[in-house]
């Protein structure tokens, strides 16, 4: 009996292990015609936000108004930035010329933003004349003033004239703008202005 266990025992290992080593063979599928593979760009625009530049070219960027201080008279003003103007134009009340040592002086009163008045006398630079239509010519007194707008300083020509009717006292010309800013009408007071 003994005997008749391992002729059993060794048959069906060898059936197993027979079985190991024959190879299946599978039914085979018609070959599968290969396609060129077609190749697709996709574009995708992505809008990244970035900080405009302050300067430009060398240029200062300002807004369409800025504050502007006046040095010798020790105020800041708000000021409305004109590429259309030649000349800077200054409020001033109580405008009077007179002679002093043989030349022609001018003296004003500037107004701050609080409302004082400062008094002030500069030679006559020289007089322009405005011609109206269907009114009056205005003479105009033309003076020189510091105004610093930004870190530029700049000694320039400003018209003396009674801007009371207008929102902002202070009007910065092409000659103190030339060369130096890029004005952003869509912004207003973007820059710092030293008072020195």
């Amino acid at each position: 009996m003994r005997k008749s266990f391992k002729i059993v025992l060794i048959s069906s290992i060898f059936v197993i292990l027979s079985g190991c080593t024959t190879q299946a063979t599978l039914p085979q599928k018609p070959p599968i015609e290969e396609k060129p593979i077609q190749e697709k760009t996709i574009i995708k625009i992505v809008k990244i936000p970035v900080e405009v530049p302050k300067e430009k070219d060398a240029k200062i960027i300002i807004g369409e108004a800025e504050y502007v201080y006046i040095p010798s008279s020790k105020i800041k003003l708000k000021a409305r930035i004109d590429t259309g103007a030649t000349t800077t134009s200054i409020h001033a009340l109580d405008i009077k010329e007179f002679e002093r040592d043989g030349q022609k002086w001018v003296k004003f009163k500037l107004v701050d933003e609080n409302k004082q008045e400062i008094q002030r006398a500069l030679p006559i630079q020289r007089v322009t004349t405005i011609k109206r239509h269907a009114a009056k010519s205005l003479k105009r007194y033309v003076v020189q003033l510091r105004l610093n707008l930004g870190e530029s300083s700049q000694l320039v020509d400003v018209t003396l004239a009674n801007r009371s009717d207008f929102t902002y006292p202070l009007l910065i010309g092409r000659n103190f703008l030339n060369g130096i800013f890029v004005v952003d009408v869509s912004k207003k007071y973007i820059i710092k202005t030293k008072e020195i």
